[in-house]
């Protein structure tokens, strides 16, 4: 018969829990794991920033570690006392600091991360990075403007699609979602033998299957804009927004400032971004009727990126009919090249493109963890797929029964 462990700040406290009080959950990304149990009049009193692991038989079985955040104490009797106890795990730690820094587009996300664990966490809680591996750079610079170290994995794992969490072992996982490996099937024996409660909904609502980036501006390559004077003319119009203006007339170079920015006594002419034109300053004569005003500039380029999934539209439109076409548009002027505004599309298409998945079940037994894939594989199921595990909620049924709620998603693909 299994048995299930207590220990705070190392102590084994087991024979002081409550029975049937304990609930803990384990889930991935930036939600902490927490844990709640009763100790009853124990020996030594528990104070928040306690360790707190939980374990069945050995600490290879563990179900919850991290430390106590608060606690509520309950008089039943002179000398005898019941203490309400939460906990989160080390998420908390992690967060003692703040990262202010900013990272170029040389630095891999693997180098990232190290830093922020290496410079702005405790090296006396000892965060490691073993799981770590994303040996890549980013398309943009990243910077970090006083952010919690959790808020920046965050952001760091929208911005290419990926997940992570911080183990038991205070071990950084950053993983890429598709590249999980399904390690348990929910098959039709797991159901009639350990399993029950299955359930499973499946959501169109989110699915966004042609994508459309609109991104910053790039410059053009260099034009010339040739005009023909007219008579009498000291303000011409410039068909696009103008950059690295230089200028000619009748072939003769003409120094040109910025209006509204550069002093007229300093140029020939001024040209006028906002407004599209060009005018002659006072110091400078009108030219002649016929002479061919020369203006060699570069103009803005919109950055644009659309992105299809065509096996999404052939599924919605096998299922809703029609062509199964869902458009959406991002908008995100900081994407300035062109390789940043097609990666946030595919980003995008890879985020949204399916129907999106949500399921549980419950077990009493242990071997499902947050962060790990399941294949679900169940006859007449129309969902089966592999997704990934969000949550496992343990339940202390007295003595060392357990009982597990495991919620998982993820997308289908048909």
């Amino acid at each position: 018969m299994s048995t299930l462990y207590y220990f705070v700040n190392g102590l084994d406290v087991s024979k002081e829990i409550q029975a049937k009080s304990m609930t803990a959950n384990d889930r991935i990304t930036d939600n902490p794991d927490t844990a709640f149990f009763v100790m009853v009049d124990p020996d030594n009193e528990p104070f928040p920033g306690n360790t707190v692991d939980i374990y069945l038989d050995d600490s290879s079985q563990s179900i919850f570690s991290g430390i106590i955040n608060s606690i509520a104490i309950q008089t039943k009797s002179p000398g005898k006392k019941i203490y309400s106890i939460s906990c989160s795990d080390y998420m908390r730690y992690f967060d003692r600091r703040l990262v202010v820094e900013a990272f170029a587009t040389d630095r891999t996300v693997n180098q990232i991360i190290q830093t922020i664990v290496d410079d702005y966490t405790d090296p006396a809680i000892g965060f490691t990075t073993t799981n770590v591996d994303a040996p890549f750079t980013l398309l943009q610079p990243v910077v970090f403007n006083y952010r919690l170290p959790s808020e920046a994995l965050r952001e760091l794992a929208e911005t290419i699609g990926w997940f992570w969490y911080i183990d038991k072992d205070k071990d950084i996982h950053f993983k890429q979602q598709e590249l999980i490996f399904a390690s348990t099937e929910l098959n039709d024996s797991l159901l009639k033998t350990k399993a029950n409660q299955f359930k499973i909904s499946v959501d169109f609502n989110q699915v966004r299957n042609r994508i459309f980036v609109r991104g910053g501006y790039n410059k053009s390559n260099e034009i010339t804009e040739n005009i023909t004077q007219p008579s009498g003319a000291r303000l011409w119009r410039i068909s696009y927004k103008p950059h690295d203006l230089s200028l000619t007339v009748n072939s003769v170079v003409k120094t040109v400032g910025e209006e509204n920015v550069d002093s007229a006594a300093a140029f020939d002419y001024l040209y006028n971004f906002y407004e599209k034109t060009l005018t002659a300053t006072g110091s400078e004569s009108t030219p002649a009727r016929g002479v061919t005003i020369a203006m060699t500039y570069k103009f803005e380029i919109p950055l644009l990126a659309r992105v299809d999934s065509h096996e999404s539209q052939t599924l919605i439109a096998d299922t809703e009919g029609g062509d199964g076409l869902y458009e959406y548009v991002y908008k995100d002027t900081t994407l300035t090249e062109r390789a940043w505004v097609f990666r946030r599309a595919d980003l995008e298409l890879q985020k949204n493109a399916w129907p999106r998945i949500r399921g549980s079940f419950v077990t009493h037994d242990i071997g499902f963890n947050a962060g790990e894939s399941l294949v679900v594989n169940v006859t007449d199921n129309t969902y089966n797929g592999t997704y990934i595990i969000q949550q496992v909620t343990t339940e202390s049924l007295g003595a060392s029964n357990l009982r597990y709620q495991v919620e998982f998603e993820g997308q289908w693909h048909g």
